[in-house]
């Protein structure tokens, strides 16, 4: 956080619609709030735009707060929550053009609800088989898969060798890829998750 912490005062007549004293919660948390939203989310313009959008929530909700660790454990809580939902909806975006390239080609595009439905189940699927993976292994795969990171970056962003960025997605894939199989082997259904997978 910027040095110089807020009077008590200010958060009083933040509480009460004063925009100078918003200014100066902004000025005081903006660094640490940032800084939290980059350790899930490390691309720095999406990071700033989850900033600000968290910053505009604040405002909207500033008659429920009056002290500073409320606003802190607010602002953390939800910056954390959007950073999460961010990754989902690259999730969700990635398996519908998969899902929608493969039932394209298969002539099978007339049942959209159908494939909508297809794809909510996929993208839970998925989800639920990334949050099995060890904290390390999740992490590194979701930095490579999700947001397109080379494994050198990966490799520098969290201080590893390039060689455990490769073994960690090979063993996150296998996992990912035995989860999906053990969960649905005896349906066609599993095959299409499985060519899916193999794209990530």
């Amino acid at each position: 956080m910027s040095t110089g912490v807020p009077e008590k005062y200010v958060f009083a007549d933040f509480s009460n619609g004063d925009s100078e004293a918003f200014g100066k919660i902004y000025t005081y948390f903006k660094d640490a709030v940032l800084a939290n939203i980059l350790k899930i989310i490390h691309q720095p313009h999406v990071a700033e735009d989850i900033l600000q959008d968290t910053f505009v929530k604040l405002w909207e909700n500033r008659s429920r707060f009056s002290d500073k660790q409320s606003v802190a454990a607010w602002l953390f809580r939800v910056s954390y929550h959007s950073s999460i939902d961010h990754i989902r909806g690259m999730l969700r975006a990635k398996l519908k053009t998969e899902t929608s390239l493969l039932l394209e080609e298969e002539g099978k595009m007339e049942n959209q609800q159908e494939l909508l439905h297809e794809v909510y189940h996929k993208e839970a699927l998925l989800q639920e088989a990334i949050n099995m993976l060890p904290p390390k292994k999740r992490q590194v795969f979701e930095l490579c898969k999700l947001e397109g990171k080379s494994y050198a970056e990966v490799s520098e962003a969290l201080n590893i060798a390039k060689s455990t960025v490769k073994d960690y997605i090979i063993e996150s894939n296998k996992s990912i890829k035995k989860h999906v199989l053990t969960k649905y082997s005896q349906s066609s259904y599993s095959l299409l998750l499985y060519i899916i997978f193999e794209h990530l």
